[in-house]
């Protein structure tokens, strides 16, 4: 439900679904990594850092979090680790996909 609420454009609507979900399973990766991103486009750098953490510590091969960790660390200024972090999304997403999410998704987060 939180992923249909915020591909129709209710971001607020798939924060509550995807925090619902978190707490009725807490040992499910996804809805952390989906909130982080939601958390990330309202500038909310250290929530976003958190469940992404989170939702490293439960599941590591899910390139859409190694993909939001290489966009925090871009973010804070930390190259090194946003480039490893990257290298990991691309490893198991592939090269080509999660390059240009990265480049676009951090032109949009980038404050102008």
């Amino acid at each position: 439900l939180g992923a249909c609420a915020e591909h129709s454009g209710s971001p607020l609507l798939a924060a509550d679904f995807y925090s619902r979900s978190i707490e009725s399973a807490p040992g499910y990766a996804k809805p952390r990594t989906n909130l982080a991103f939601i958390r990330l486009r309202e500038g909310r750098m250290d929530a976003a850092q958190s469940l992404l953490d989170g939702s490293l510590r439960l599941y590591d091969g899910d390139p859409e979090t190694w993909l939001g960790l290489a966009l925090c660390s871009a973010l804070a200024g930390d190259q090194q680790a946003s480039t490893t972090s990257l290298s990991k999304a691309e490893a198991l997403g592939g090269v080509d996909e999660y390059g240009r999410k990265f480049r676009q998704m951090l032109d949009e987060l980038t404050p102008r």
